[in-house]
């Protein structure tokens, strides 16, 4: 009984936690313009809409091909139930409103980075719980990352790493399972996740060393 209510509390807590970031979101992102951060946000923005128009991108110093892919592809399907979202790069450049379209653009796409942002404490909960086999630590951890300054910044500001980072830590879990249940299967999801991480941010690959580390553990 006691672990159920414990279970439940987890769930809670993630489900508060969830609400909690949408609300802070919505409340800070009216205070912000689309061209508040061009270095990132604009960038991220622009190379989705051109996936999502059928155009190669044009971002290559850093590409986050992923980051692009799953934007664009989200923003082409609510688009169908959206009019004001815009999901050709044409129909903007021939819009009579472009800063009204670009700002509805900025707001859908800070909404994916929130979603994007509770998905890695999902994920690292869940890496934590294999790794630690103790929620109580899983959860602490959970909440060091929750209070990083670094961690307190992407909320507002759009990134290709914290998606990377998820993308590793389901290549990190199925790679646990592999160890747990020896099904060559998971060793080939993990080295597709990891490869669809690198594919969003090349960097991931010094993470590398921690599955080493589960290697020679092992």
């Amino acid at each position: 009984m006691l672990a159920i209510k414990t279970k439940h509390l987890s769930l809670y807590l993630f489900l508060l936690l969830s609400l909690l970031l949408f609300t802070i979101n919505i409340y800070q992102s009216q205070f912000f313009h689309w061209s508040a951060i061009l270095d990132q946000d604009i960038m991220i923005i622009y190379n989705s809409l051109l996936i999502s128009s059928g155009i190669e991108q044009e971002y290559r110093d850093h590409p986050g091909y992923t980051t692009f892919l799953i934007y664009g592809l989200l923003i082409k399907f609510f688009s169908l139930f959206n009019p004001d979202l815009l999901s050709n790069v044409n129909d903007l450049t021939k819009s009579l409103t472009p800063n009204k379209d670009l700002q509805t653009l900025f707001h859908f796409c800070r909404n994916i980075n929130v979603i994007v942002n509770i998905s890695l404490i999902f994920f690292l909960y869940k890496v934590l719980i294999k790794i630690t086999l103790n929620q109580t630590s899983a959860i602490l951890g959970c909440c060091i990352l929750l209070v990083s300054s670094w961690y307190t910044e992407s909320l507002f500001y759009l990134r290709n790493e914290n998606l990377s980072i998820i993308f590793f830590l389901i290549s990190f879990i199925f790679q646990i399972k592999f160890f747990e249940k020896r099904k060559f299967v998971f060793v080939v999801l993990s080295g597709i996740f990891f490869g669809i991480a690198m594919l969003t941010k090349i960097q991931i690959i010094f993470l590398f060393f921690f599955q080493l580390i589960l290697i020679f553990i092992k």
